[in-house]
């Protein structure tokens, strides 16, 4: 018989829709809840699609998500998207509760995302950067600023450019690089507004408006940290766990993103680092993390170490990739979860990749879409259709 994953998806994060195709191929029958517009679900390899409620009260969103899992019945569940990876994390430590949510349905959470002990600082990413401290590893130096005259005084003391970054947040949204002191004084009025506490009035008026889930931090304390700016490459390591073990993972710099500094990536090169290895490895370890998670680094050209940034708790754009790729994070999870044998990686096949569609989006006559291996989706001719137009 085979597994059955589910994807959980509030947002329409394109970058999830390719991974059911790499699920089905290693042997999972995939289920998703998403958005009918979401790009996840135009893909043919969804056995099952179950839509969320139009109203997006907390109460209808719960609700809709228990009668999901429950009719799917998944051996694995996947957070698509940061709302999701906080909705999953918050019902598997007991933050979110609901009638609906039973004792076999948070069982199947925290067996699919790993302890809960390990929650918070996996998707705190100043959290995160502690815990690697803490066991030794490379992460830039930083420091929590609750004033502007705190990342001032953190600026004299490693000088510009300086980053300043929120402790939660996804695809660069709380990070600025700041190249002197007006960039700093104006950075910091940016991110402390968008941290601001609601009012209990205006709080009440969204939740009778039905938007309770909109904003996945809510009532978080999204602190903000200075940090020291490594200059270098910016790469990931994107990694499949199970029982706080990596089983399979994939290494790759961001050679190019957009938009640019601090985008997303659309070129990217395999590349073979020790270093991002043992980091990811020790944390996974520590947290005892189960699914697919991804951290990023900064390879320093003064020199050469692999300093931490942050780790996503979800899969990311690369994660779908199979054999070509020199490791099958889809396949080696199946394998792991089924007891079977450890994949040993191989070399990739490919040196870089360009992502589709964000390089085509960035340049439509990109020389990357000859020169570097284009993963098209050309075997899922709607979902094809869907990245083309965007809709």
């Amino acid at each position: 018989m085979s597994m059955r994953a589910f994807i959980v998806l509030l947002d329409n994060f394109p970058g999830v829709s390719r991974l059911p195709g790499a699920l089905c191929a290693s042997g999972f029958e995939v289920g998703a809840i998403c958005h009918p517009s979401a790009y996840l679900a135009q893909t043919r390899c969804l056995v099952r699609h179950f839509r969320w409620p139009q109203l997006q009260h907390r109460s209808r969103i719960l609700g809709a998500l228990a009668a999901a899992i429950t009719a799917f019945a998944p051996d694995l569940i996947i957070p698509g998207d940061q709302r999701s990876v906080t909705l999953l994390q918050d019902l598997a430590s007991g933050k979110i509760t609901h009638r609906h949510i039973t004792a076999s349905i948070i069982t199947t959470i925290r067996t699919s995302l790993g302890d809960p002990a390990g929650y918070e600082e996996r998707l705190n990413k100043g959290a995160t950067c502690r815990a690697a401290l803490e066991l030794g590893l490379a992460v830039p130096e930083a420091s929590p600023v609750s004033r502007v005259e705190d990342a001032l005084r953190f600026a004299d003391d490693f000088g510009y450019p300086m980053v300043l970054k929120r402790d939660l947040g996804a695809a660069a949204d709380g990070v600025r690089v700041c190249q002197d002191e007006p960039a700093t004084r104006r950075h910091f009025s940016e991110l402390m507004s968008a941290r601001r506490p609601e009012s209990a009035l205006r709080r009440l008026a969204r939740t009778l408006r039905g938007n309770y889930l909109n904003d996945c931090h809510l009532g978080s304390d999204n602190s903000i940290n200075a940090v020291r700016f490594v200059p270098g490459p910016v790469a990931m390591r994107a990694v499949a766990t199970w029982r706080g073990e990596v089983v399979a993972g994939l290494s790759a710099v961001k050679e190019v993103v957009h938009p640019s500094p601090l985008g997303p990536s659309t070129i990217v090169r395999f590349v073979d680092n020790p270093e991002m290895e043992a980091t990811v490895s020790a944390l996974v370890k520590r947290w005892g993390s189960s699914g697919f998670l991804s951290f990023d680094f900064i390879i320093s050209s003064q020199d050469g170490h692999a300093y931490l940034l942050e780790c996503n708790p979800r899969p990311v754009p690369i994660c779908h990739f199979g054999d070509f790729s020199g490791s099958n994070l889809c396949a080696s999870l199946a394998s792991a979860m089924t007891g079977g044998p450890k994949s040993i990686p191989a070399q990739p096949t490919v040196e870089r990749v360009a992502l589709f569609p964000q390089e085509w989006r960035r340049d439509p006559v990109s020389h990357w879409l000859k020169d570097a291996y284009h993963d098209v989706p050309w075997d899922d001719p709607k979902l094809l259709r869907a990245l083309c137009t965007g809709t």
